[in-house]
């Protein structure tokens, strides 16, 4: 369709303009995510677009994305899914005036990566880990959320780069797992 090459465009010329650090790469990204008909590209572009956009200190717009992705994909188990969800949890968890909506959540959050240690799962066990030890969850409960950590040096995930092995720190300064 006219509308998924534009979207396509639109994507490469936003990724384009982040390489080159121009602003107007927001607009144009989130041009391309509401054009795509491709669920997957448009999950990678609203993570992309929550990044840029969190970096750039704009947090509201940043959550209406986070929103506005798991109000279309929420319910796939699409990859992506799970890091929308944890970009969610963190929002809410660092925030005081959401912190109760971080609350009633737990548990659905808990129940999604239970017994879970793969790579889609990563970013949300982290995040759920470092939460929990800052709340002095038991030891044993964050290690289990944080799984295997050998080869976690990468700050790349699907071509992007991750801001989330800090939660994965965190909650192991939290815990003092110095080694």
């Amino acid at each position: 369709s006219d509308d998924g090459r534009r979207a396509k465009l639109l994507h490469r010329l936003g990724d384009a303009e982040l390489a080159l650090r121009d602003p107007v790469a927001i607009e144009h990204l989130q041009q391309a995510v509401e054009l795509t008909d491709e669920p997957q590209r448009a999950i990678d572009i609203y993570l992309q677009l929550v990044d840029v956009l969190s970096m750039a200190g704009h947090w509201e717009p940043a959550i209406q994305a986070v929103e506005t992705a798991l109000e279309r994909f929420g319910r796939t188990d699409l990859p992506g899914v799970m890091d929308l969800e944890a970009a969610r949890a963190a929002s809410r968890f660092y925030d005081p005036e959401r912190v109760t909506e971080y609350d009633c959540d737990l548990p659905r959050l808990q129940a999604l990566v239970k017994g879970r240690s793969d790579e889609e799962s990563q970013h949300l066990r982290w995040f759920l880990a470092a939460a929990g030890a800052l709340r002095d969850s038991p030891e044993v409960a964050i290690v289990e959320l944080l799984g295997p950590l050998g080869g976690v040096g990468s700050m790349r995930r699907r071509g992007r780069e991750t801001s989330f092995v800090g939660q994965a720190v965190t909650a192991l300064l939290m815990i003092e797992a110095y080694e």
